[in-house]
């Protein structure tokens, strides 16, 4: 057997993190063990400080392990997901999702730019239902009306009658029927969608929370989400309405 072998086979394990390793080993050799993630992401001024991920340990007595800290990683929060490991609360939950929606949509914004990615992603929040949800309208609704993303709803989509209807579940292959703008609106809609379904299914198949639940957090996350990428916050805490 060649010595590069070893580099054709999958490897052993997810992640060489040492929090993932010293996680799966505590889950292997003390099942007990409640494990919870938690997100520490404080804000200073109109900016937040580097997010850490805290991972906490405690026996069914009682009794706890020192935590382990470290700074916001992706590949190990994804593992942590695989593992099944939950937030210290829903509220955290919340934005440890809003985090991972971040990264999640990095790739189609780039894809559309700005402000169509945002246009499509507001489309989508109405057209699905999330857009009814408090939380969401209250992100939504303060979402300055002379923003650049604002005008080209008006502009871009029109009457609301006139919208295409990104929400309709299309084949890649039929895209190359549509033209080359609806062509980028449908891919960036598809892209948005299976990102939106990616959070929502870790939420209910690898963290185990209940339909209502999960619904509570992505809801959450997305207020999160939407906040942060308006400057809501930031504009309130400096006067703008």
């Amino acid at each position: 057997m060649s010595e590069l072998d070893k580099y054709f086979q999958p490897p052993t394990t997810e992640s060489d993190h040492l929090a993932a390793i010293l996680v799966r080993e505590c889950l292997t050799n003390k099942p007990d063990t409640d494990i919870r993630f938690e997100l520490r992401r404080e804000r200073d001024g109109l900016t937040f400080r580097p997010a850490k991920i805290s991972i906490h340990f405690s026996e069914n007595d009682g009794s706890e392990f020192p935590s382990e800290t470290d700074r916001w990683d992706g590949e190990l929060n994804r593992s942590l997901i695989e593992m099944g490991i939950r937030s210290i609360s829903i509220d955290n939950e919340k934005e440890r999702f809003g985090l991972i929606l971040r990264e999640l949509f990095e790739k189609p914004e780039i894809k559309a730019g700005e402000p169509l990615f945002s246009t499509i992603f507001i489309d989508i929040l109405k057209a699905s239902g999330f857009g009814e949800r408090k939380e969401v309208q209250e992100k939504l609704d303060k979402i300055p009306k002379n923003s650049d993303v604002a005008r080209y709803v008006r502009n871009f989509f029109g009457k609301k009658s006139e919208r295409p209807s990104l929400m309709q579940e299309v084949e890649d292959d039929d895209l190359n029927s549509f033209n080359i703008s609806e062509r980028i609106l449908r891919q960036t809609a598809k892209m948005i969608g299976w990102r939106l379904q990616k959070c929502g299914s870790d939420l209910t198949q690898k963290l185990n929370y209940t339909r209502e639940e999960a619904e509570t957090i992505l809801a959450g996350a997305i207020a999160y989400y939407l906040d942060e990428r308006f400057f809501i916050t930031n504009r309130e805490l400096l006067g703008f309405k």
